[in-house]
């Protein structure tokens, strides 16, 4: 099976207490939460999908687990997670399938 992109189930946002002033800008940063199933190594979250291409392109730093069917959670960071700035795509490499949590922050202004 050819790897795809995962279809959130759970999206959240969360503003985080503090704001950035760089310039004249005033940016905010966020945190958000992805849950969706993942079938095949290196599925991937389109972010720009939930953050829009702007918000996407300010992503600061990512983290995923992926549980599999015994409940066995694998680190994504562990086996090669990566954010491709270019496509917005947050690829997660491992080789577990099931339900996979993920989180972003990012700044946005």
């Amino acid at each position: 099976m050819a790897a795809a992109v995962i279809t959130a189930t759970t999206v959240q946002k969360e503003l985080i207490s503090s704001t950035i002033i760089s310039g004249s800008a005033e940016r905010r940063l966020v945190r958000l939460y992805l849950e969706g199933p993942k079938a095949t190594q290196s599925d991937w979250f389109l972010l720009s999908t939930y953050l829009g291409a702007t918000d996407a392109a300010n992503v600061l730093s990512y983290n995923a687990v992926t549980m599999n069917s015994s409940n066995a959670c694998v680190a994504e960071a562990t086996t090669g997670l990566t954010y491709d700035q270019d496509d917005y795509k947050l690829v997660l490499g491992s080789a577990t399938v099931g339900t996979t949590f993920a989180e972003v922050i990012y700044y946005t202004e």
